[in-house]
């Protein structure tokens, strides 16, 4: 993979030698990636593998005092098996191209979109080098859509792609074995690896801001992101592979970890949603157990 250095102006200021070339706007989303260990592409979706461990989920000291009742009580968990997650959330690009249709709110501002078609028709060429959000992560899915596309890329791979249980979510958001114990994934400043406005964080392009220390991006903020378990209640009791509790209704609530919407966005932090709810602050990434199963 090509490296893409950074240009100190100072250095070639009062030279002959031109000024550097507008950056890509593609972000720069794998540099240096594919030089941790754990770093691999399975069918196309980059992806950290996680080592198994056991850690302290919920309320620890380090999420501070804004650790809400549904974080508590602080129990220790242990994962048993390596996993693959993904290394930023599903990119509209990504579901486009499993399930033909883009469903996300924040997509191309739509008279950018008709001028270039416009151009097209003209010219027969695409001016635009940013001729969409191909790197936003897809959102306003709801969880049977998620599990419509993770079917779909199944068939088509042959593989078991799924989304993370939310033990294996906050594990990796809290930089599995390596974690330094930050209060968000990768810092204790939000700004560091989110984008925040008027205290919320709001959804942009993937992979913009910091990694956590397992090289993972938008694990605090961004799109809220779907995991697998149903809502419910912590207990002290030490617990090995949990995947939640079982069905509790017939409109179940579903967890939502790392939204950025009223700042939850801290590696603990937990809200419930309505399977059947979409909103332009809702996706997920994908996950795939080292072993196959």
């Amino acid at each position: 993979m090509e490296k893409r250095g950074k240009t100190n102006p100072a250095a070639i200021k009062n030279s002959d030698e031109a000024p550097p070339a507008p950056p890509e706007l593609v972000p720069d989303i794998f540099e240096y990636a594919d030089e941790r260990a754990d770093y691999t592409v399975i069918d196309g979706f980059e992806m950290m593998r996680v080592r198994s461990g056991t850690f302290m989920m919920g309320a620890t000291k380090d999420q501070g005092p804004e650790a809400e009742r549904n974080e508590k009580p602080a129990h220790q968990v242990t994962l048993t098996r390596d996993y693959y997650i993904g290394l930023f959330p599903v990119t509209q690009k990504q579901w486009v191209e499993i399930m033909g249709f883009n469903p996300s709110l924040l997509q191309r501002n739509d008279y950018d979109l008709q001028r270039q078609i416009e151009w097209s028709a003209v010219f027969g060429a695409q001016p635009s080098r940013f001729a969409g959000n191909d790197f936003y992560p897809v959102e306003c899915v709801t969880f049977a859509n998620v599990q419509e596309f993770i079917t779909r890329l199944n068939e088509k791979t042959g593989k078991k792609f799924r989304l993370p249980t939310e033990a294996e979510w906050e594990y990796a958001a809290r930089g599995g074995p390596l974690s330094k114990g930050f209060m968000y994934a990768g810092s204790n400043e939000i700004k560091e690896v989110t984008t925040v406005e008027h205290l919320d964080a709001i959804v942009t392009q993937t992979a913009t801001k910091d990694c956590n220390e397992l090289g993972l991006y938008d694990m605090s903020g961004n799109v809220g992101e779907w995991v697998n378990d149903y809502m419910g209640d912590y207990t002290e009791e030490a617990k090995t592979d949990p995947t939640g509790p079982a069905k509790p209704s017939d409109e179940p609530d579903r967890v939502i970890r790392g939204i950025g919407k009223y700042c939850a966005c801290r590696a603990a932090s937990r809200k419930e949603q309505r399977e059947t709810r979409k909103g332009p602050y809702l996706g997920f990434r994908l996950v795939l157990t080292a072993d196959g199963d």
